[in-house]
């Protein structure tokens, strides 16, 4: 299975790029047995979790070597490294935001191996500075089927968010636990305003059509000017 999804990979990565590089490597991944291909991924793993743990990085090129430690983070929630599980864990203590939220991000694609690591999680959705970290690792908590009303506080509070699609996801998510989404249509008929953002709450609201306190949210998209909507 990791033999093909490998070459796969590498097979894309050269169509869109057509480089004697790309082949080179495609032709190298083809011709290693599965025990060399296994080796090499967890080669590729493990100095992803090394990129994640260094220490921020400042100075000359700074912001480059930033940008791999966050971008360490998502690939390890992409390709769903179970093992990486507790470096995750330990990278939403991180001094970068971006890091934690990318962290936060990668457990809620691992979610069905992260219940180990709610302690954490819950400890970064109440008391982290930023919002987008804080729902993202409510979310990893509600995918592990540990969100409970402790977060509503939380989520009502991201809700007055300037950025309506985090306010928007917020409301949804506080629903969905809350199991009554009363409190949160004001910040839906606001996502309403907003043609970038309209469409994903009526996506929220087709889930949810047995609450009739949808209605006047609804009422304001029929009037809108924009076709899909």
């Amino acid at each position: 299975m990791l033999r093909g999804s490998c070459c796969a990979a590498l097979l894309i990565g050269a169509l869109l790029l057509p480089s004697a590089c790309s082949i080179d490597a495609v032709e190298h991944m083809v011709g290693m047995s599965d025990e060399q291909l296994n080796a090499e991924y967890a080669r590729d793993m493990a100095a992803l979790v090394k990129k994640l743990h260094e220490p921020p990085q400042t100075g000359f090129r700074g912001d480059i070597r930033e940008d791999e430690r966050v971008q360490a983070a998502w690939k390890l929630g992409d390709r769903k490294v179970y093992s990486a599980i507790p470096d995750l864990a330990q990278a939403l203590k991180d001094p970068n935001w971006r890091v934690r939220d990318n962290a936060a991000e990668a457990l809620v694609n691992m979610a069905d191996h992260a219940s180990s690591v709610q302690a954490e999680l819950k400890d970064v959705a109440l008391n982290d500075s930023s919002d987008w970290v804080r729902f993202d690792a409510a979310f990893a908590l509600w995918d592990t089927k540990a969100a409970g009303p402790e977060l509503l506080p939380v989520l009502t509070a991201i809700c007055k968010d300037t950025n309506l699609v985090l306010a928007t996801r917020a409301a949804d998510l506080a629903s969905a636990i809350k199991q009554d989404p009363t409190d949160y249509v004001p910040t839906l008929m606001r996502g309403m305003a907003d043609p970038d953002v309209s469409e994903r709450v009526i996506r929220i609201i087709d889930q949810e059509l047995q609450y009739r306190v949808y209605l006047p949210v609804l009422l304001k998209g029929a009037r809108t000017g924009d076709a899909e909507v």
